[in-house]
């Protein structure tokens, strides 16, 4: 989720890199509506992010989505996140 230290986070480090978030989803039922910062150009919701009661948050696209990016870091966040085992194993390899 989009939460407000993240994104002020990702802005603050544009100052030493050209970083980019980006999130399963903007704003869950459960938070305060203060937490729906906008997000600008540099943090994003992925299209295609579904969450399960179980399996916790997922998106089918990611793997494709990093691949195409190509970044030269991945800072994977949140706990089982099926998705992100994925990216998680890609990026190791390089």
């Amino acid at each position: 989720m989009a939460a407000p230290y993240q994104v002020k986070f990702c802005y603050a480090l544009q100052k030493y890199f050209d970083a980019e978030m980006w999130f399963y989803t903007h704003l869950e039922s459960n938070r305060p509506k203060w937490w729906a910062l906008p997000l600008g150009d540099k943090c994003r919701v992925l299209e295609g992010s579904t969450f399960h009661p179980i399996f916790n948050y997922s998106n089918p696209n990611l793997f494709e989505l990093v691949k195409e990016y190509n970044p030269d870091i991945v800072i994977a966040g949140g706990f089982f996140f099926p998705s992100q085992w994925n990216v998680k194993k890609m990026v190791q390899i390089k």
